[in-house]
């Protein structure tokens, strides 16, 4: 079993915010790896045994974390769905305990994607939840949104609106098709109005540039605008917080989770191998 040095400090310091935390885990060749300002070529496994997925989560949950997010960069990346490796996160999940998965989804579910899908979403300890994320970055088009709500139920589902250094990104793939998709999504209320259509009420508002940053969370939506004209909503963001001042200030602007990764994370002499 391996242990840690510094958690009793790092469990203090964030202790008033821990409850409005979710512990970040980008996931990549079944390796829990490092987020260096959304730039995933320059990405490395955590040092020592936090490069173990559920070692991770142990320490998230060690400080006092019961909400963890995990982002497939496989299947971000093209490379496929690291299904293996998300099921035994799924697995060690305990009873309160919440996970959201970003599985890069670009198009409609297949038939055996939708198969699987529901299997996933009956695994995990009993009063464990599972939230599939619909992420801008990846879908094609505002009809992912329509055909993940027939399959999962749209309380499990996500929105997240991604964006680059301030610019709105939405589907990566440069078709003629996917072009006229993007362009009849119209931008973040398009994705928005049509998440609400579908009964989806949670949405992450993420800059992947901030991600690992240290730089503080980027200001991408008029988030009060949207609590007028979407209420009913739950908002999260992160990347680039640095302590707890930054949470307090995301949520005096509102949101009510926000995503942490590297704040959160012992110094590489603090981790025993």
């Amino acid at each position: 079993m391996s242990s840690f040095a510094g958690l009793d400090s790092t469990r203090d310091r964030w202790r008033g915010v821990s409850s409005h935390l979710i512990g970040v885990l980008d996931l990549m060749d079944g390796k829990a790896v490092r987020g260096i300002a959304g730039q995933r070529h320059r990405y490395q496994p955590h040092a020592g045994s936090l490069c173990d997925p559920c070692e991770l989560i142990r320490w998230y949950r060690t400080i006092g974390l019961c909400q963890f997010y995990v982002a497939d960069l496989d299947s971000l990346t093209g490379a496929g769905q690291q299904r293996a490796s998300l099921r035994s996160i799924i697995d060690s999940l305990r009873p309160g305990e919440t996970l959201w998965i970003d599985a890069g989804w670009t198009n409609c579910p297949t038939r055996e994607e939708s198969k699987w899908l529901q299997q996933v979403n009956r695994a995990g300890a009993v009063d464990s939840m599972t939230r599939w994320i619909i992420a801008t970055e990846s879908a094609q088009g505002l009809h992912v949104i329509d055909e993940l709500s027939s399959v999962v139920d749209p309380a499990d589902l996500c929105l997240s609106l991604d964006f680059r250094e301030g610019e709105f990104v939405q589907g990566t793939q440069r078709t003629r098709e996917i072009q006229f998709q993007r362009e009849q999504a119209g931008g973040p209320d398009g994705w928005i109005d049509r998440a609400w259509e579908r009964g989806i009420r949670e949405v992450i508002v993420l800059d992947v540039a901030q991600v690992g940053s240290s730089a503080g969370v980027a200001s991408c939506l008029p988030l009060r605008k949207y609590h007028a004209s979407h209420p009913g909503g739950r908002w999260i963001t992160g990347g680039g917080i640095r302590e707890p001042v930054d949470v307090q200030q995301c949520l005096d602007e509102g949101y009510s989770r926000l995503l942490v990764a590297s704040a959160l994370l012992p110094k590489l002499n603090d981790v025993s191998y």
